[in-house]
């Protein structure tokens, strides 16, 4: 069975449903923010618990330290148009900057939540956007929405088309609303959804956010014969080694979230274990899956030091090498994206 039950769920209108089975229950405790400063040692990022501080802490010294070694992350995926940021997003992405994080891919799950992202992408100049249209939200769209999306695409602040994709998580004979005739019926749906964005994408010269649930078969056979003309990134991934070589044969690339800290994650950590630089990036996927020790709390993109200082415990580098290898890697991938 592909481990991937753990990969960032859609976001219904209200209200956000995280996305972990272990942790998928409306708790307070998921939106709350940590009081945890952030304090560095030598080469390290290490969390103590003090009483006072915002969720990233101690600011002038994670400011001096990324300083001194030059180092510069990007969030490639997050969801800054998400309600969880409404009432602090300037001070979210003001920690960020002071945590290394220089840029800020904000991810669109449909046309409305798109048009936010692009928003946001005007609006403050580390944050860029991708287009398009989540699985999860695929009975909601039009017969064809190309038009639309190519013209929201068409902005310079997009990088990307996404995230697309297929979700079979919540098919109807899953949560007692149907039979096998539903799920299939939801299944061609997303199918569609997800073959109009490979589209427009390769017509536009855009690279792919696959988003994949509990449908890895199926969403790898339905790229593949995209490959050529489009690069994906398998956002969220929480697959093992298997999976990832699948990736690989198509040219794709996947992207680490917190998961990769989880004790639970070893078959990610595994994975990772078995990339080079140049075939993963980081994400946060905010305001889901926070990185121990914050799991089960609001995420937000400072947080990918911290997945950066577990990618070093595992690959066997520094985090100075992980955060310049992971940004060049983003760059690389996602069109029109440059330092602010």
């Amino acid at each position: 069975m592909v481990h991937e039950e753990r990969c960032c769920a859609w976001r219904r209108k209200r209200p956000v449903v995280h996305p972990q089975r272990a942790l998928d229950r409306r708790e307070d405790s998921s939106r709350r923010r940590d009081n945890a400063p952030l304090s560095i040692g030598p080469g390290r990022f290490r969390v103590r618990r003090s009483p006072g501080h915002s969720s990233l802490g101690s600011i002038p010294a994670i400011r001096h330290f990324i300083a001194g070694n030059d180092m510069n992350f990007v969030d490639t995926h997050a969801h800054l148009d998400f309600p969880e940021f409404a009432g602090d997003l300037p001070e979210v992405l003001q920690r960020a900057g002071d945590a290394g994080v220089t840029r800020v891919i904000s991810i669109g799950t449909d046309l409305e939540s798109s048009r936010r992202a692009v928003a946001l992408a005007e609006r403050h100049a580390g944050v860029f956007a991708a287009v398009g249209w989540h699985p999860g939200h695929a009975s909601e769209s039009t017969a064809d929405f190309r038009a639309e999306l190519r013209a929201l695409a068409a902005h310079p602040r997009v990088v990307a088309i996404g995230e697309c994709g297929l979700d079979y998580h919540r098919l109807p004979s899953r949560v007692g609303a149907g039979g096998p005739d539903d799920d299939e019926a939801v299944k061609a749906r997303q199918r569609a959804v997800f073959e109009q964005q490979l589209e427009v994408a390769a017509e536009l010269g855009l690279n792919v956010v696959i988003h994949t649930r509990d449908s890895w078969n199926d969403t790898i056979a339905q790229f593949a014969p995209h490959a050529g003309r489009v690069r994906g990134v398998f956002h969220c991934f929480a697959g093992g080694p298997r999976e990832l070589d699948d990736v690989h044969r198509l040219g794709a690339l996947v992207s680490f979230t917190g998961i990769l800290t989880f004790k639970n994650g070893a078959n990610v950590r595994a994975a990772l274990a078995g990339t080079t630089p140049g075939e993963y990036m980081l994400e946060t996927d905010c305001p889901f899956l926070a990185p121990a020790p914050h799991r089960g709390q609001r995420c937000e993109p400072g947080y990918v030091c911290l997945i950066a200082e577990m990618a070093a415990q595992v690959t066997g580098r520094s985090v100075e090498a992980i955060a310049e290898e992971t940004s060049r890697t983003a760059e690389g991938f996602f069109k029109g994206l440059r330092a602010s």
